[in-house]
């Protein structure tokens, strides 16, 4: 069955999956969730690198629902891992032990931590054009 892919605004941009790309808006509200709990356990790098990770999320999961291609399919499978490797890290942060294995999930240290990968993220978006993007994705040390 083929679908029909729906048409937005004023410039009827077509969107593949209308109800997937859409239901995208709760990774900004679970950033904005982030910004509005006052007891977190983990320091402010880490919850900026969350908030960060949710938002890039969001952007990037709209752009494979909306699109199809591979940069959005890239961003939106990535930033999943980025996600769940900043709340591994951040669970394990305060363990009495260097193992990278338990704090990096990693055998060899990584070449940055959980936080930096969304930094490096968000300025990726700033200094890379739109092509390069998939590829900046898809080799992230994660």
């Amino acid at each position: 069955m083929m679908r029909t892919p729906a048409k937005f605004g004023k410039m009827g941009v077509e969107i593949e999956e209308p109800c997937n790309y859409a239901s995208n808006i709760a990774y900004y509200h679970s950033a904005t969730r982030v910004c509005d709990y006052p007891d977190w356990s983990l320091d402010d790098e880490y919850q900026n690198a969350i908030k960060r990770g949710f938002i890039t999320l969001g952007f990037g999961s709209s752009m494979w629902h909306g699109s199809h291609t591979y940069v959005g399919f890239a961003f939106d499978n990535r930033l999943m891992s980025i996600l769940a490797y900043l709340a591994h890290t951040g669970s394990v942060q305060n363990l009495p032990t260097n193992s990278t294995v338990i704090k990096e999930l990693s055998l060899t240290p990584r070449q940055g931590n959980s936080r930096t990968v969304t930094t490096d993220l968000v300025k990726m978006l700033e200094t890379h054009s739109p092509p390069d993007w998939a590829q900046f994705v898809d080799t992230m040390d994660i």
